[in-house]
């Protein structure tokens, strides 16, 4: 997939310099039952798994989910059943006795549930990022985004890169945490290799 997004993203945050391991991603249906988005495969193979960092004090602020087939980590697993590990085991299980109410905002069924949300990322803040997997088609998954103060879900209609690029622009109407600073791009993993 190429497309304007795409390429402002590599605009506002440059990917990697060095060479990218890139992902085997015709083996993620067969092994995990999830065909992911263009953008987040177009993103992993550039970018790999890692964080946003703040130039001014190197914090990181904002981390996307890498696929690493290294030594296994998530529930012993690696590579795409890890990245599934992780959804169950930290993301699911942190769901699953939260009362519906809880919430202000829609309250959405969490992965493996049928329609529910896949976790792509998080920030420094404790929010995490989602694909909504109602649709069948990935590349139509919109994201949803979980403010940990107060706990609020917010559903944005576009996809992760559109979302990034609108939230590093400044052009995001609901959040401007990633402007106050600029921002270079840590890769942390590849498919094949753990960096930190």
């Amino acid at each position: 997939m190429r497309d304007s997004s795409f390429d402002r993203l590599v605009h506002l945050l440059p990917p990697p310099s060095g060479e990218v391991a890139g992902v085997p991603w015709r083996r993620s249906r067969p092994e995990i039952g999830v065909e992911f988005p263009a953008d987040f495969r177009e993103f992993a193979d550039r970018y790999g798994g890692g964080s946003m960092v703040r130039e001014s004090d190197g914090t990181a602020s904002l981390s996307v989910y890498g696929l690493y087939s290294g030594e296994p980590t998530w529930g012993g697993e690696t590579g795409f059943r890890a990245f599934m590990a992780n959804q169950v085991d930290d993301i699911y299980e942190s769901f699953a006795d939260t009362p519906d109410d809880f919430w202000d905002g829609p309250s959405y069924p969490v992965h493996p549930d049928p329609g529910g949300l896949l976790a792509w990322g998080d920030n420094q803040d404790g929010d995490v990022f989602f694909w909504l997997t109602e649709d069948p088609d990935p590349d139509r998954w919109p994201v949803v985004m979980l403010a940990r103060g107060p706990a609020v879900m917010m559903r944005f209609e576009s996809g992760m890169v559109e979302f990034l690029v609108s939230v590093l622009s400044g052009d995001h109407p609901e959040i401007d945490w990633l402007t106050d600073s600029p921002l270079t791009w840590k890769m942390t993993n590849d498919w094949l290799r753990r960096l930190s």
